[in-house]
């Protein structure tokens, strides 16, 4: 009777690590910036970013976060065409949290990348 006692504790205590392990990995992926939506029209494309966080602390290093992404093409949500020219401008609006996209609010950032 006591090792089974003792064996569901143990299996029990195993799965709330595991458990533990599976949300803060979720979380950790919540963080990662992504574009919801690409609008191309002319020469000029604006990507809308969500940047996942509270708040963005340091907008130049963000900034180059973002363009790497984008010549990358690894935004995790929405990839850019590769076969048809390249835009000459992209404006990518950066919000913080999706719901401020769809709520209509300004966004957090504006950065302009011209070729």
């Amino acid at each position: 009777m006591r090792k089974k006692c003792v064996g569901i504790v143990f299996v029990m205590l195993l799965i709330s690590m595991l458990m533990g392990m599976y949300f803060r990995t979720k979380n950790e992926e919540m963080k990662e910036l992504d574009a919801v939506s690409s609008i191309c029209f002319g020469d000029e494309m604006t990507l809308i970013v969500v940047a996942n966080r509270d708040e963005i602390t340091d907008e130049d290093e963000f900034a180059e976060l973002l363009l790497e992404k984008y010549k990358e093409n690894s935004f995790k949500t929405v990839r850019l065409s590769t076969d048809l020219e390249q835009p000459e401008t992209v404006r990518v609006k950066v919000y913080l949290r999706e719901k401020d996209f769809e709520e209509g609010e300004k966004p957090k950032i504006v950065v302009i990348y011209e070729r």
